[in-house]
């Protein structure tokens, strides 16, 4: 089984075509145009494959980079379950 960090930087290059990303690697960085509608279609990959509803609780700060989407997912999913 794949871990999270893994399946995130998979859904991060399928979706947003950044190969060799990190958990480091800025995704809201001028050098990876990210279009409105990419934007919407990794939304909603993320709500799909991590079972998660994202809502208004997302802001652009998750967004930042893997990990702190990781972080943000993490805290979303515990939130879910209490």
């Amino acid at each position: 089984m794949k871990s999270t960090e893994e399946h995130i930087l998979r859904i991060i290059n399928e979706t947003l075509g950044i190969p060799g990303c990190g958990m480091e690697t800025p995704l809201l960085d001028p050098d990876h145009f990210i279009d409105s509608i990419t934007l919407v279609r990794f939304i909603a990959r993320i709500e799909e494959e991590f079972n998660i509803n994202l809502g208004n609780d997302l802001d652009l700060e998750a967004l930042e980079s893997p990990k702190k989407l990781l972080t943000f997912i993490n805290k979303e999913k515990s939130g879910a379950a209490s």
